[in-house]
């Protein structure tokens, strides 16, 4: 209480930082990037596996009681639950779910403004916007238009080449849609990239592959060597 905080230049840019400190669980890492498909029978850590279950219930509850499932829907979305993973959980069940929970996708975007810089959320929004972008009403269009515009201060800064590269990214899933198409060619090719393919998010935080080398050593003899050796 006798530190004068606001005296430091970058006062608003750090108590920023603190805010998202608080309300981060880097779920995207210890999980996976893709809740859809992540965890799987190698899970162990009781985080990813109540993770699961919680996955699991949810999707149930909303395909057998929609109007249940809407209900909790509508909390996670509420300060109640700040955490990126219960916007996943929301975005998940809206791709699995369209016709019953279509309407949450604008209640998303419209409250939370940086949904389109979010590394925790791209994994689930990219598979919503692609999957359902021939479904979105004008409201939903109007909004995505405008986020796309707001591009991040830090691309803003790299040059026109990572403004576009962002905005790729993003109209990769919006490529068949009228109001987009003729805008994510300008913007691919504004990239300047090596290859000419839609984007697509990475959806596993590791990546492992087979070993082709032997050991010099059998097991064996491993096993026969003193510790320090």
């Amino acid at each position: 209480s006798n530190i004068s905080w606001k005296e430091d230049e970058e006062f608003e840019k750090k108590i920023g930082y603190l805010f998202d400190g608080l309300y981060s669980d880097y779920s995207y890492i210890w999980f996976n990037k893709s809740l859809a498909t992540g965890g799987g029978e190698h899970a162990s850590s009781a985080e990813v596996v109540l993770t699961i279950v919680l996955r699991d219930i949810l999707l149930l509850k909303c395909e057998i009681n929609p109007t249940e499932g809407r209900k909790i829907l509508e909390q996670f979305l509420t300060n109640e639950y700040r955490f990126p993973l219960f916007k996943r959980f929301v975005l998940l069940c809206i791709d699995k779910h369209w016709s019953e929970y279509s309407e949450f996708l604008i209640k998303l975007l419209e409250t939370y403004s940086d949904a389109l810089n979010d590394s925790d959320l791209e994994v689930e929004l990219y598979d919503v916007v692609l999957h359902h972008n021939a479904q979105f009403d004008s409201s939903v269009i109007t909004k995505i238009q405008e986020l796309l515009n707001d591009v991040p201060e830090y691309y803003v800064k790299k040059g026109e080449n990572l403004v576009a590269y962002w905005k790729y990214q993003w109209l990769s899933a919006l490529r068949n849609h009228q109001e987009f198409s003729s805008l994510y060619e300008e913007t691919k090719n504004k990239a300047g990239l090596k290859e000419d393919k839609p984007y697509t998010p990475d959806r596993e935080t590791m990546k492992g592959g087979w070993a082709t080398h032997k050991s010099p050593l059998s097991k064996q003899e491993l096993l026969e060597k003193p510790v320090p050796e």
